[in-house]
């Protein structure tokens, strides 16, 4: 009779942490889970026409992207230059795809030990059409680690790897996010580093002849007949010609 009635008691203890856990489960962890952005940018890049940089060494002066018939422009302070697309839509794409893997903090006086105060991190601001604020997020610390990658990963040697989590939050939340990635080398480039470096865009195959000026009488002309090279009238090297082009 005692037995049976302890077996009664426990297995009502047994029920009560099987609802107690199932409650945890359908309350509290999706309650948790909401708290947490799928992507901490939500906009369509192909909205955006104007980038600002605030960089923490920059002196307050942004670097600043502008996008008019489908080329963008880069300038800070004076300089203007045409701006690396392939480097801009790369920033963009970070941007976007900026996914946080935990809340790292609420509180507002743990900004400084995140580097995510106006005066230690780096602000991104993506604006659309009559300037709206389409993002406007902070860019602060990274912390990286050694991992074990057998395909190498940034480590290279060994079968080693690193993995980076950098810290981000947006500018008018309080709330800092861990997320995976490097973000800061995204964003933190200079001027030079932003700029298309191209000096020369052609076609090889389009080109039929080059012109090269010297001093004195050491001028000449290389010229393309049919499929072959020639310098001075005389065959070219096809192999230092090609490496030339």
């Amino acid at each position: 009779m005692s037995k049976r009635f302890d077996n009664r008691k426990l297995l009502l203890l047994l029920a009560g942490l099987a609802v107690l856990l199932a409650l945890t489960v359908i309350v509290k962890i999706p309650k948790e889970n909401a708290t947490l952005r799928s992507r901490i940018i939500e906009t369509d890049t192909s909205k955006v026409s104007r980038i600002l940089l605030y960089q923490r060494d920059n002196n307050g002066v942004p670097v600043e992207f502008s996008r008019k018939a489908g080329r963008w422009t880069v300038k800070q302070g004076d300089l203007v230059a045409a701006a690396d697309a392939g480097a801009v839509q790369n920033m963009l794409g970070e941007a976007v795809n900026i996914k946080p893997q935990n809340l790292a903090t609420k509180d507002k006086a743990k900004w400084e030990e995140f580097e995510l105060t106006d005066s230690l991190g780096t602000r991104v601001k993506l604006l659309g059409d009559k300037d709206k604020v389409l993002a406007d997020f902070m860019i602060g610390k990274f912390t990286y680690k050694q991992v074990n990658d057998p395909y190498g990963g940034y480590g290279g040697m060994g079968g080693g790897g690193i993995s980076g989590t950098s810290y981000v939050r947006l500018y008018d939340e309080k709330e800092v996010y861990a997320t995976e990635g490097f973000l800061v080398f995204s964003f933190n480039g200079r001027f030079n580093d932003w700029r298309d470096k191209t000096f020369v865009r052609s076609e090889r195959n389009n080109l039929t002849g080059i012109r090269f000026s010297y001093p004195a009488d050491s001028s000449f002309t290389l010229t393309k007949e049919g499929t072959k090279w020639k310098a001075a009238d005389q065959p070219a090297d096809s192999a230092a010609v090609a490496n030339y082009l």
